[in-house]
């Protein structure tokens, strides 16, 4: 993983903006799905799963829109030596999904990076904007719906950073790592408000850093569930993210199905903070009805 290591700049333009403009969207258009961490001792986390349109198929055939949502509160946010931030979040997703990337284009971590170039200039490399046979992005055909989007495509969705701070975020087709598994690359633009990643991914020039991220693809070793999600040293990035969600729909990369007597879709997330045993491992899960 590549991160642009600018975190006190992140901070102070933060500060700059006032809390009201690094709010997630809300009355101006319909929110994100959301989530509510629990309240206990330590740290505090929620998943939230939505599969659209939920009235799928019994078999795999044609394409459905992914969300997903993580979200932590944590003791004492990005220290890291008391447990304040995420080392690893490993999300197993229902047996009843499938990713198929085909033929899709890849971006690597160090591509989107690209010495930090902002999400105008990884939408012209890795993007829709990019040359024919380098359009890795899997939000493709999400509608501008969510977060107030008003492009199409929109960027993937929205992350948050303590204190407050918002950014962009868009997912890409990862290559195949050493061990021949499938990742994600989960790119991160701050700070930015939230109407700012609502304009148009091809002349978005807001924000001055990036959090860039591998997830990597397996298959997942818990019954009722097919594949697993891993992003880890997360703690390293130069925003310590709190929440983070974001829309895949491309093509017939995700599928669905709900043959008769499967329902619910199940999601369940493991998070691994810093200094453990400080911190103990946060275990939650998610459910959504399909028909």
């Amino acid at each position: 993983m590549r991160t642009r290591r600018r975190a006190a700049y992140v901070l102070a333009s933060a500060a700059a903006f006032g809390v009201g403009l690094i709010a997630f969207p809300g009355s101006a258009a319909a929110a994100a799905p959301d989530c509510t961490p629990p309240t206990t001792s330590g740290n505090d986390s929620c998943v939230k799963l939505q599969v659209s349109p939920s009235n799928a198929p019994g078999s795999f055939s044609g394409s459905q829109k992914l969300f997903v949502r993580t979200k932590t509160n944590f003791n004492s946010p990005a220290n890291c030596g008391a447990g304040g931030c995420a080392h690893t979040v490993t999300l197993d997703f229902d047996n009843d999904f499938k990713i198929t990337p085909g033929s899709t284009p890849t971006c690597s971590v160090t591509k989107a990076d690209g010495g930090g170039q902002d999400i105008a200039g990884i939408w012209a490399d890795c993007g829709p904007g990019a040359s024919a046979g380098n359009n890795a992005y899997l939000s493709t055909q999400v509608a501008p719906t969510g977060f107030g989007c008003t492009a199409n495509p929109c960027v993937s969705g929205q992350a948050k950073g303590f204190p407050g701070i918002n950014a962009c975020t868009l997912i890409f087709n990862g290559p195949l790592n050493a061990s021949n598994q499938r990742t994600l690359t989960l790119y991160a633009r701050a700070p930015v408000t939230a109407s700012q990643c609502n304009a148009n991914p091809a002349s978005n020039h807001n924000g001055q850093t990036n959090v860039v991220l591998k997830g990597t693809l397996s298959a997942s070793p818990v019954a009722g569930y097919g594949r697993r999600l891993t992003v880890t040293d997360i703690e390293n990035s130069p925003l310590p993210l709190i929440d983070f969600y974001a829309y895949i729909k491309r093509g017939s990369y995700f599928q669905a199905r709900c043959p008769s007597g499967t329902t619910p879709w199940k999601l369940k997330g493991l998070f691994v903070f810093t200094s453990p045993p400080s911190q103990a491992n946060d275990s939650v899960s998610n459910t959504q009805a399909c028909s």
